[in-house]
Parts: C-alpha cells; sequence; structure tokens
C-alpha cells in the first residue's frame, strides 16, 4: 500500500489524542487552552517538515527531480543542460566617411536588448557593415533584418544603425522537460557504439537542436543520415556528431523540410471557446506524432476534432504546403517532409 502524506488536521489529532492519554487522563484538552494552541503549532511545524521529505524523495528520480537535483542527476550519466547561446548578425552604420566604429560599441533595439560588435569598422561609401552579438544569451536577441537600433552612447559621424542581417543562433538555457526527456533517453537507451539512438541523443545534444531521427543504411549501406529540427546549423550537427561517431560511418546530416499545413473546418456551434480547443488538439497531435517521411492520420485529425465537445464539424478543405489534399485521406509526407500545424480557418455550419 502507497504511503500517504498526512494531513495537518490528521495531525493535529494526532498529538492532541497523544496529549489527551500521557498528560491530563484522557481529558478533552480545552478549547482555548495552552495545549491545544501547542498542538497546532507542532503540527504546523511536523507538517512543514513533511511537505520539505516529499519534495526530497521526488528529487531522487529523473522522472519528477527539479532544477539542482536533476542536473546532478544528468552528470551521474554524462548529461549536460544546453547553456544558452547568444543571437549573432551584422549591423549596418550610416554616415560620415572615415568614422570609426570600435569593436565592442552597443546598440539599443526598441524593446531593450542590446548587442554589441565584434569587430572594428570604418565608414565608407556612407555605410560600414560590422559582425554583432546580442550582449545576453537567450532567444530574445534573435532578430529580422530591417530594423532600425539606436547607439547606447552616440559617435559622431554616425547618422542611424539598422539590423542588416538575421540575427539568430540566440537559444534560452534548455528547459527542465527537454533536459529530463534526454535524461530519460541516455538511461533507456545507454551508448552502444554507434546504434541509431546513439545518433538521436548526440543529435539533441547540441544546442538549437529540438527533435532529431536517424536513419540507417540510407541512402546505402553503410551510410547513416541524421535528420534534425531546430534552428542549429548543419555543419554544427555534423561536426559534433562527426566527432563521436564510429569513423567508418557515412554521415549526412540535415533539417527537416517543413511544410505548412492548413485546414478549412466548420463547426458547430462555432465559438472562440471551441476553435481554442481545436487548435490546442491539433496543435497537440502534430507535436506527438509529426517525425520526417511520417503521415498524419485523417483518423487521428478528426478524434482531435471530434473530442473538443463540438456538436458537428466537416472538414472543407486541407491543404500542405499551398496544394490541396483529400480531406478523407491521411496527410502523406514523403522523404524528409515534416508537417507543421500553420493555419486553421474556422466557418459555422
Amino acid at each position: 500500500m502507497a504511503y500517504e502524506r498526512p494531513t495537518i488536521d490528521t495531525i493535529v489529532s494526532r498529538i492532541e489524542s497523544d496529549m489527551e492519554s500521557r498528560l491530563t487522563g484522557n481529558i478533552s484538552l480545552l478549547r482555548r487552552g495552552i495545549l491545544r494552541v501547542l498542538a497546532r503549532v507542532f503540527a504546523g511545524a511536523v507538517h512543514i517538515l513533511y511537505g520539505y521529505l516529499e519534495y526530497l524523495s521526488e528529487q531522487l528520480f529523473a522522472t519528477t527531480a527539479e532544477l539542482t537535483y536533476l542536473n546532478r542527476i544528468g552528470l551521474m550519466f554524462g548529461v549536460t543542460r544546453k547553456a544558452a547561446s547568444f543571437a549573432e548578425g551584422t549591423l549596418t552604420f550610416d554616415g560620415d566617411d572615415s568614422t570609426v566604429i570600435p569593436e565592442g560599441t552597443r546598440v539599443i533595439r526598441e524593446d531593450g536588448i542590446e548587442y554589441e560588435t565584434t569587430e572594428e569598422g570604418t565608414i565608407s561609401g556612407g555605410f560600414v557593415e560590422v559582425d554583432g552579438i546580442a550582449v545576453e544569451a537567450g532567444t530574445s536577441g534573435n532578430a529580422s533584418p530591417g530594423q532600425t537600433v539606436d547607439l547606447v552612447e552616440p559617435i559622431v559621424g554616425v547618422d542611424s544603425v539598422n539590423i542588416t542581417t538575421l540575427f539568430q543562433g540566440g537559444e534560452d538555457e534548455e528547459s527542465d522537460d527537454d533536459y529530463r526527456a534526454r535524461i530519460l533517453l541516455r538511461i533507456q537507451t545507454p551508448p552502444a557504439g554507434g546504434t541509431a539512438a546513439d545518433f538521436v541523443r548526440w543529435a539533441k545534444e547540441v544546442s538549437g537542436v529540438d527533435n532529431a531521427w536517424c536513419f540507417p543504411a540510407f541512402p546505402g549501406p553503410g551510410q547513416v543520415t541524421v535528420v534534425y529540427k531546430g534552428t542549429a546549423a548543419i555543419a554544427t550537427v555534423q561536426e559534433y556528431l562527426e566527432a563521436r561517431m564510429p569513423v567508418t560511418t557515412d554521415l549526412t546530416v540535415q533539417g527537416t523540410d517543413d511544410l505548412d499545413v492548413d485546414f478549412q473546418i466548420g463547426i458547430t456551434p462555432n465559438t472562440q471557446a471551441f476553435r481554442d480547443a481545436i487548435t490546442a488538439n491539433l496543435t497537440q497531435l502534430f507535436e506527438e506524432v509529426a517525425a520526417p517521411g511520417e503521415n498524419i492520420l485523417i483518423s487521428a485529425v478528426r478524434n482531435a476534432i471530434s473530442t473538443s465537445g463540438v456538436d458537428n464539424y466537416v472538414i472543407y478543405i486541407i491543404t500542405v504546403d499551398g496544394g490541396s489534399r483529400p480531406v478523407n485521406s491521411d496527410i502523406v509526407f514523403e522523404d524528409f517532409e515534416y508537417g507543421v500545424l500553420d493555419d486553421l480557418t474556422f466557418l459555422s455550419l
């Protein structure tokens, strides 16, 4: 029988019973007497201790451990948490020729995110492009080109600054859930000298890789193809895997071939609550079953819609990468195509 942590009321009752049997000769404690007050004080302290012991018991296992304890379990198996990384890109400084942009020059976005130059540049022909990096690690440093930024400290001769190329590569520190999943993967599939599970585990250790799949003997004998989803550069993943795989392996690394999947669905009643429920169900479905070349079963799609609680529904249109697909057949993908839920349009029946 599983042990159940006693409630504070149970602890109070136990302490009061002990006091009555040991101190008062089984006479009930006075309602506002000092002993009844002390019983509640002691019970509160004991209840806190029970809570801490329960917390500590959960830190013994990777499935329930948190933060520091999860890190310790990971280190026991050689799995380290992915650190946050810095977004990198280029900045364009417009202004007077011969104006020097020192290395370490800081600029700031409208929302307060700062970048600094990693090299010195000199304006020529009215502008200069300089490499830069986000000051703080994380996804917040990622930015699209064309955004105007301001100098933190003005430089005479500089009229304006903008982001030239995509600032990318910024990743947040790995979450507990993602880290836990990699630890469990390591425990459940111990290293075996280069099996498919090894390649998947290695790929997931790279910052910017969210998920990975291994296709052994593809496209032929002695060859291995690893497909991953995420923002990491192919060269980065390739280099990381080559440092760990058997030397005889012919390795190919590539990202998923993402294809947007759109639905037009008629529902009754057409309310925001049901639209949100269907969106959440379909999002969860795609997150759980999507994989390179894996079909999305139409029965699973219909189940995700019907379990939202709508009275009735009709799937009018399914498109993949802009092309129409049959609404009564599985959504088929080939090779390393990967279905990404994109746009949901809801109509009233």
